[in-house]
């Protein structure tokens, strides 16, 4: 049986436009065909097939096939759509805030007029994400210091220009992107990107400890910019978009293992990029790491303290806080800090939510509750109680 020919010809705009990648994506024209296209398979009990061959033609099945079913959404403000996998967000410059807290991470952001964007986000795994984002105008995002305190997760972005200008800041440092280059960010420190004109970016989202440097190298290495003529540089570039187009035809497991083999290619660009990232800090480096590590891995015992790292790693304590001066403080804010975070993260965990102030306090290792909920607001903003209501109420794991 065929699909009447209006929805035949809907869905061959919908091929079309995603297939070649062409300006269709994002238009009128489009999202009108992807909405008239969509009603025809909910009306019918039809699922298209084929939208993916050469010759465009559309045929139907009378068969549930949800990894390929197309589902959109528009208010007006933004249209959500799912090409099996690929989750594809177009929007209007007034939402563009709501796509990066959704898609990236919560930013203030600012557009030019008639702004349009577009991203098509594919899942690998792991919280690895793999991205493609076109910006159809002037537009700025940026990152506050209580935003990035506020974090719930540490990712990191790794992003490849692939058209037009971006600038970017972190750290006191700038970075001018043009297409081929790319640049690294973490979330956990504010930063500012600014583009003049259209541009286009492929962004690689994962967790920090997926990232095999150290934590000093990771952010030394952020925003600065690696040469696109760079050799290491021209092969990740290549293999992250060769990987947008295939991910859909791979299987979990093989999607995971693509997104760490990316990571594990970009290690190679950082090291690159900076003289501390390749040749380390030497001795002094590696027992700084295992001081983090061992704090990292002790969060619960109350008795973790300055005079204890020192013992642990046979140093003295002056020595323990001078190695802590090379990452800018002292064993006893990072001890504090690493709690809570880990806090942080317990509270915004629906699995944990049974669990008391008291009980969340004492798996950071504050002995007392007073002293927890004072140290958490103080960093914060907001009581650890705050916290979780807002987390979890977002979430829908409260009622």
């Amino acid at each position: 049986m065929e699909l009447p020919p209006r929805w035949v010809a809907a869905a061959q705009n919908v091929a079309i436009a995603s297939t070649v990648g062409t300006n269709l994506l994002g238009t009128a024209e489009f999202v009108k065909s992807l909405g008239e296209f969509t009603q025809a398979c909910t009306c019918s009990g039809w699922t298209a097939v084929g939208l993916y061959e050469p010759t465009r033609k559309v045929t139907a099945e009378r068969q549930a096939r949800p990894d390929k079913a197309i589902t959109s959404t528009s208010s007006g403000r933004t249209a959500g759509t799912s090409f099996g996998r690929v989750q594809v967000h177009e929007f209007s410059g007034e939402a563009l805030e709501d796509v990066a807290r959704e898609r990236f991470l919560p930013m203030i952001t600012r557009t030019g007029p008639d702004f349009r964007g577009r991203v098509a986000a594919q899942e690998l795994g792991e919280a690895i994400t793999l991205s493609q984002s076109h910006w159809g105008a002037s537009m700025s995002m940026v990152r506050t210091d209580r935003m990035a305190a506020m974090a719930s997760t540490d990712n990191l972005f790794f992003g490849v220009q692939t058209a037009g200008q971006t600038s970017h800041c972190q750290h006191d440092r700038f970075a001018e992107l043009v297409p081929g280059s790319g640049v690294l960010t973490e979330t956990r420190s504010p930063f500012e990107r600014v583009s003049s004109i259209e541009s286009r970016r492929m962004t690689l989202r994962f967790s920090r400890e997926l990232l095999p440097l150290r934590t000093a190298e990771i952010t030394e290495a952020c925003a600065r910019s690696v040469d696109p003529a760079a050799p290491a540089m021209q092969v990740l570039s290549g293999y992250l978009g060769r990987l947008f187009e295939i991910a859909e035809d791979l299987t979990a497991s093989q999607q995971l293992d693509a997104g760490r083999a990316a990571i594990d290619l970009l290690a190679m660009v950082l090291r690159a990029i900076t003289p501390s990232v390749p040749g380390g800090d030497g001795p002094v480096g590696v027992l700084l790491d295992m001081m983090l590590v061992y704090v990292r891995e002790h969060l619960s015992d109350p008795e973790l303290r300055v005079e204890e790292l020192a013992r642990r790693h046979y140093v003295s304590v002056r020595r323990t806080y001078t190695l802590f001066e090379r990452i800018g403080t002292t064993p006893g804010a990072y001890m504090r800090e690493q709690r809570l975070l880990a806090a942080r993260v317990l509270l915004s965990d629906p699995r944990h939510a049974r669990f008391g102030m008291s009980d969340i306090a004492a798996a950071v290792g504050f002995l007392d509750l007073s002293t927890f909920e004072r140290a958490f607001r103080r960093q914060y903003g907001t009581t650890p109680a705050g916290w979780r209501r807002e987390h979890l109420h977002h979430s829908g794991s409260l009622p």
